[in-house]
């Protein structure tokens, strides 16, 4: 097994050698807030997420992508899911296998 100095772990597999790179804090987390179905609490969300994800060392373009999508997906969420009626929203962003995933729920 081959490392390379950097923030990825450079690991050869199989025959062909083909070389997968994994990142070396990757490891399983989640998270899950509430909070009511006004527009300011998209900042909010944008805000909790960038925090959640900073452990997992993301690049500022992958920060940047990660607030864009939370910030698309909790707008859709306040805006169709509650049409001019006050609710609670439900967040959760659950990392596992190197990969962020976000779930918005009317409550």
């Amino acid at each position: 097994m081959e490392m390379k100095v950097s923030k990825y772990s450079k690991y050869s597999v199989g025959a062909e050698d083909k070389e997968m790179y994994v990142h070396k804090r990757a490891r399983n987390n989640n998270m899950r807030m509430e909070f009511d179905s006004v527009a300011e609490n998209v900042a909010l969300a944008r805000m909790a997420v960038s925090g959640f994800i900073l452990p997992f060392d993301p690049t500022m373009d992958e920060i940047n992508d990660i607030k864009t999508a939370v910030s698309e997906a909790v707008t859709n969420a306040i805006i169709h899911g509650y049409e001019r009626i006050k609710g609670t929203v439900e967040k959760s962003v659950f990392w596992t296998n190197y990969m962020m995933t976000q779930m918005i729920m009317k409550k």
